[in-house]
Formats: C-alpha cells, structure tokens, sequence
C-alpha cells in the first residue's frame, strides 16, 4: 500500500502549491532508474544504504520565491553520512519544470535535479495517476503536524558533480535539509502508473493516499562538511 501526502501551501513567506507522495514497501538498496546518469556515475551514488521508507513525492509550486514549477523526486531510502555517522533520507532523483528551480535546487540544497517537461505533452508518459477523494470527499478533517511526529525530517545530501549542460551546477559541500509541514489532512484513493523503470523506479502502486490541504512548510538548510 501506498501513502502519499498534497499540500496546499498559504504562507507567503515560503513556497505554495500541492505536493504527493508515496511511501513504497523498503528494499535491501536503491531499486534501479534510483539515480540520474550523472549523479549515477559520481561518488553521489556511491553512499552506504541504510534502507526504510522510500518516496515518491510530486509537488506542484503555485507559488515560490522563484516562481510556479512542478517537481517529482524519488527517495529510495536512508542513507549514512561518512562524517557524522548520521542517518538521514535523501532525495537521488528529481525532476524539476523549470531552469529557475533545477539550479537552486542543485546550488543551495544538493538535490540532484534535471528539467523535464511537467505536466505531460503529449509524448508517451511514465507516470499517469488518478487520485479520487474518499470519505468527506475534498473536505480535510484531521489536524496534521510533523513537529510532533516523533521522526526527524532531515535530508543529508552528498555534493553533486558538475554536468554539461546548462544549469548543472556541481558543488563541493555536503548540504542538510530541514523540513517541517503542517495542515488538515483528508484521503483519496490512487489508481494508475509511477514509473517505466527507465526514467523512475518501478513501484507496486495503488491503496489510499494522505492528502494536506492548506498546509505550511518551513524548510531550513545548513552546510554540514566541505568536500574533500
């Protein structure tokens, strides 16, 4: 069964729009289609695995310091900082709508991101979905608030390498990400296809999904080591 979480963001003084994601059965490492080809080949990939929950997470940004996008990432599991011998989730795969979001995201955050066309244009797809509310229908009842779930939400992120084309910024930092989101949740039930298991995992999907509605997300970042 799959979980996922939309988020309708109304804080002015951070980014807004719907997120869903799902949390997939945990495997023994990243499953294939984990990773870009770049980031496939650079010690990015080469971190032990711890294992846990893996996400698929799309967002859609109706608004942000940089404007609207749309993004879909994959988080395959946790994985353990070489420095601190933290564990934490990370992002290994995301694509992004616009150039504006591919190149914060690679520069200030670390997440290994490239530009897709979001929402679908036509060409053969690889993720198609229908989300149906249940219950109360499109009406949220249920508080929701991840600073009292007891889990940290913190992402450690490997520096990236440097790509050639535009935007593919590579960095030299270990960066960690904060996240904290709150709002009323309701539920919908999900049908369809996340993946082709070329450009994104392959996922055994359907079941009931959590849905956010009018939520707020605070998200904080600090370097954690340089490269070396």
């Amino acid at each position: 069964m799959c979980w996922f979480f939309i988020a309708d963001f109304g804080d002015e003084s951070h980014s807004g729009g719907e997120i869903t994601s799902c949390l997939p059965s945990s495997a023994g490492g990243p499953p294939p289609a984990s990773y870009h080809d770049l980031e496939e080949k650079s010690q990015f990939a080469n971190q032990t695995f711890i294992g846990g929950l893996q996400v698929c997470v799309i967002v859609h940004y109706l608004e942000s310091p940089i404007g609207e996008y749309d993004e879909l990432l994959w988080i395959p599991g946790a994985f353990q900082n070489p420095w601190s011998g933290k564990q934490t989730y990370r992002a290994t795969r995301a694509y992004v709508s616009t150039g504006a979001s591919l190149y914060n995201g690679r520069k200030n955050w670390n997440v290994p991101k490239i530009v897709t066309v979001l929402p679908y244009d036509g060409k053969e797809p690889f993720m198609e979905l229908d989300l149906k509310p249940i219950l109360f229908k499109s009406t949220p009842f249920l508080p929701i608030n991840t600073k009292y779930i007891p889990i940290a939400f913190s992402f450690d992120f490997p520096p990236l390498q440097q790509g050639e084309e535009e935007g593919l910024v590579g960095t030299y930092e270990w960066k960690r990400v904060l996240l904290g989101i709150s709002g009323k949740a309701g539920m919908v039930k999900v049908k369809g296809t996340t993946d082709d298991g070329i450009h994104y995992p392959r996922l055994n999907n359907g079941g009931y999904w959590l849905w956010v509605k009018d939520a707020k997300i605070r998200i904080e970042g600090a370097q954690v080591r340089s490269k070396e």
